[in-house]
């Protein structure tokens, strides 16, 4: 079957980081065919792993995961920590909500192989929305009603921002993030960091 490269990437709770995986693992006959390992490519004869990282802005940027020392692996429990400084943004900063175009490039035995995943990330929009409700005055009948309809609007947006990211919908995600933003901006929680 030939190797196939496979990798998750995942946000921190506190949006600031990007946590990169590889989930290739190793070859197994009955439960891995494109894994690393004979007959695919062998880890050991790889010259390069790039990760390219392409943000809705058109910015791209690159990591040379080969200098680390740990990648491309078999080792499904290596991370790779990509800060928001690493992607343009200031050290600490959380990184925008915002679908990202990740690809990951690996030179084996001289032959190229590549990975693309398109994701969406909604971090700070999420945290915005639960902190609506967390500012609500539960033994205030009566003067939370405002509030209570913004946050419950901006929960059903938040609710269609997910379903929209896990479907694979851009257009959808991205004007849904903008409704989000503007109520998160008019209720003074622009992010969580």
């Amino acid at each position: 079957m030939g190797l196939i490269l496979n990798f998750e990437i995942c946000q921190s709770s506190d949006c600031t980081e990007l946590t990169f995986v590889e989930t290739t693992g190793a070859y197994a006959a009955t439960t891995n065919e494109t894994g690393w390992g004979d007959p695919n490519p062998e880890t050991a004869g790889a010259t390069s792993a790039i990760l390219t990282i392409e943000l809705s802005s058109g910015n791209t940027y690159s990591i040379d995961l080969f200098a680390t020392g740990n990648f491309p692996t078999d080792d499904t429990t290596f991370e790779y920590l990509i800060t928001s400084s690493v992607i343009g943004g200031a050290s600490g900063s959380a990184i925008a909500d915002q679908i990202i175009k990740f690809t990951y490039t690996v030179i084996a035995d001289g032959n190229e192989y590549h990975q693309v995943i398109s994701q969406a990330f909604y971090c700070q929009a999420q945290c915005c929305v639960m902190s609506m409700f967390a500012n609500l005055d539960l033994d205030c009948d009566g003067c939370n009603e405002d509030k209570m309809n913004k946050a419950l609007k901006a929960y059903a947006l938040l609710k269609g921002l997910i379903y929209s990211a896990n479907c694979g919908n851009s257009t959808y995600f991205n004007n849904i993030l903008t409704q989000v933003n503007k109520l998160c901006l008019n209720t003074n929680c622009q992010n969580c960091k």
